[in-house]
């Protein structure tokens, strides 16, 4: 599998979600092949040159897809206080018997 195939993999997976990635995220979650850092920014700047990717700002997406990037900053924010909720509830369920764990998930 091309690294350039692999970066559209991971990019059209995270599409799905509705969530642009950074150039981090997307070294980190690379489907299929393994990269170096420079490998990858070459890589990733020759697809930008051919439009087959696009930037906006840190964020990488699919063509046509930048207003994900306005969606993540705004899920972001909303999670932000949710996870302070969580985190509350779960130091209160973890004190009853037989608690474990207790797992958050992107979902």
């Amino acid at each position: 599998m091309s690294l350039g195939f692999s970066i559209l993999q991971t990019l059209k997976y995270s599409d799905y979600f509705g969530f642009p990635l950074t150039l981090e995220e997307i070294h980190l979650r690379l489907i299929g092949v393994h990269s170096s850092r420079p490998i990858l920014v070459h890589t990733i700047n020759q697809m930008l040159i051919k439009r087959l990717i696009e930037q906006s700002g840190n964020y990488y997406h699919l063509p046509s897809h930048s207003g994900l990037v306005a969606r993540r900053h705004t899920r972001a924010k909303l999670s932000a206080s949710l996870i302070t909720r969580a985190r509350s509830l779960a130091s209160r369920l973890a004190r009853l018997p037989g608690v474990l764990a207790i797992y958050l998930t992107g979902s």
